[in-house]
């Protein structure tokens, strides 16, 4: 169950979660079929050894897994293997029915039983690693090997994400994805078709992902027709690779917020009246312009911009360095004339000693300081980074937090618990996030959310700055599904090549 979640809570703190590893060479080994018949993904963006190697197998799982539900762009969910469900009225019993037929990638029938293993927590799993959507369970119970009953000790609105995050495994680690893992060697992975998968059989044979150590050398090999797919174009390469004759790009948005993120322990930052004063001081539209290449949408709090609950008429910050220098002024932090203080007061900010992060936190420095508030930058290596925010020894950061297509990350990054991802301080919205946890309709979840909204706006616990495009660069071999704005390589099981006609397998 933990083994996409956890890999995702940590890499969200890292240069990019779940990016390219680097270190290799050529493409991986090509899986059993014609070599025309297979996607050959090429990483090119350094990493630790350790972070690229859990980039691999967090994309391995996005070919090799499957769950009971999943998460859809507006937030709602949305049937895998569990073809429907229902709650009962007080919100304390669900009743998942299972499709007949299912099979694990090692023919073992899928049963409810396997539900249930998926679904129960460790319990020698920290609580930080469990998902909030399965807090709550008192039992899961089997009554046929299709129905799988959950029984909660109060409602919780995260349960289906938290099925969500909860892949079914059978014997051997054995997946019910459309691919099967054949081979994984360090930096390379190699997946072949599985032809019984319950959607249907795809026209692609197979998966390989290899790491190279550079974008530069797997844009190379992508244009002498090594590798079909780059996984990241960045913001410097998107107009020469979108020029491409042999390749198109895919774009999405990230479910991921870029923000400069606030200890309450810090004296000036634990005010509400500094915070907002701050959110108002930096101009979003530029950062996107000038660090995403135009291509992000900003944010005024963590909540994903497309869910389907949120209030999109809710006000928001606006850029208004005037307002955030009288701000400032009337909570008394007024910048003293001959003093030789240069600022108003100064905190030190944490950012990952990556290029990309070190651009972003140098152009909100310079914002911060036409307000007279000096922010202080400490780079370091992605794994302190990670330790240092896990355990609040910081006075800010700037990084992208996971938010999902749904609440519950939301809930995990804001909600103060000893289970929670970060430590910051901040309480400001706890008996909010608790109304969204218990939710039972959708307009008791509405409100919720709005309120939620009115919450970040009115106290906010960081400075959320944008919301970032994602591009992939892919063959033009290959069709694409005609999905708008979703991720590319969540589709590959339905990839066809132009030469060979679409599968006669229907998907429900």
């Amino acid at each position: 169950m933990a083994r996409l979640f956890v890999c995702t809570a940590l890499l969200c703190l890292a240069a990019g979660a779940c990016k390219g590893p680097t270190g290799g060479g050529p493409a991986a080994t090509p899986a059993p079929g014609s070599a025309s018949d297979i996607v050959a993904v090429a990483y090119g963006d350094p990493r630790s050894r350790e972070d690229r190697e859990r980039a691999i197998n967090v994309l391995v799982s996005f070919f090799a897994d499957e769950r009971l539900v999943t998460l859809g762009r507006d937030g709602r969910s949305e049937p895998r293997l569990a073809e429907r469900w229902e709650m009962s009225p007080d919100g304390l019993t669900w009743r998942f029915t299972l499709r007949r037929g299912l099979v694990f990638q090692n023919g073992q029938p899928i049963t409810s039983t396997d539900a249930r293993a998926a679904i129960v927590p460790d319990p020698q799993m920290p609580g930080s690693r469990v998902p909030p959507g399965l807090l709550d369970l008192v039992a899961v119970e089997t009554p046929t090997p299709q129905e799988v009953v959950i029984r909660l000790k109060r409602p919780n609105a995260f349960l289906l994400e938290g099925l969500n995050v909860s892949p079914l495994t059978g014997t051997g680690d054995s997946g019910a994805g459309p691919f099967r893992l054949d081979k994984r060697t360090p930096g390379k992975a190699t997946l072949r078709r599985f032809d019984r998968y319950y959607r249907g059989r795809s026209d692609v044979a197979g998966v390989t992902i290899a790491e190279y150590p550079s974008q530069r050398e797997a844009w190379s090999a992508m244009m002498r027709g090594d590798v079909d797919v780059l996984y990241d174009v960045t913001p410097d390469a998107f107009e020469f690779v979108k020029e491409s004759p042999n390749a198109h790009i895919a774009s999405y948005l990230r479910a991921y917020v870029i923000a400069l993120t606030f200890n309450m322990a810090h004296r000036r930052l634990g005010r509400r009246d500094v915070r907002r004063a701050l959110n108002q001081a930096i101009d979003r539209a530029r950062l996107i312009d000038t660090v995403a290449g135009g291509r992000g949408v900003p944010a005024v709090d963590p909540i994903w911009p497309n869910h389907w609950a949120r209030d999109i008429a809710a006000p928001t910050f606006a850029y208004d360095p005037a307002a955030a220098r009288a701000a400032l002024d009337a909570a008394g932090l007024r910048r003293k004339a001959g003093t030789g203080t240069p600022s108003r007061f100064s905190f030190t900010c944490l950012v990952q000693d990556d290029p990309r992060y070190e651009k972003l936190a140098l152009l909100i420095q310079r914002q911060l300081l036409a307000v007279d508030v000096d922010m202080r930058l400490e780079a370091v290596p992605t794994s302190t980074f990670q330790t240092r925010v896990a355990s609040g020894r910081f006075d800010a950061f700037v990084g992208e937090l996971i938010a999902s297509h749904g609440l519950s990350f939301t809930y995990m990054w804001w909600r103060s618990a000893p289970e929670s991802l970060m430590r910051t301080g901040y309480t400001g919205a706890d008996a909010v996030l608790d109304r969204v946890r218990a939710a039972r309709t959708d307009d008791e979840l509405r409100q919720a959310v709005h309120d939620l909204q009115r919450a970040m706006l009115d106290d906010p616990p960081a400075a959320f700055l944008y919301w970032g495009q994602a591009s992939r660069a892919v063959s033009r071999r290959f069709v694409l599904p005609a999905d708008d704005d979703v991720d590319i390589l969540r589709s590959v099981d339905r990839w066809r090549l132009k030469e060979r006609p679409a599968s006669a397998a229907a998907s429900p």
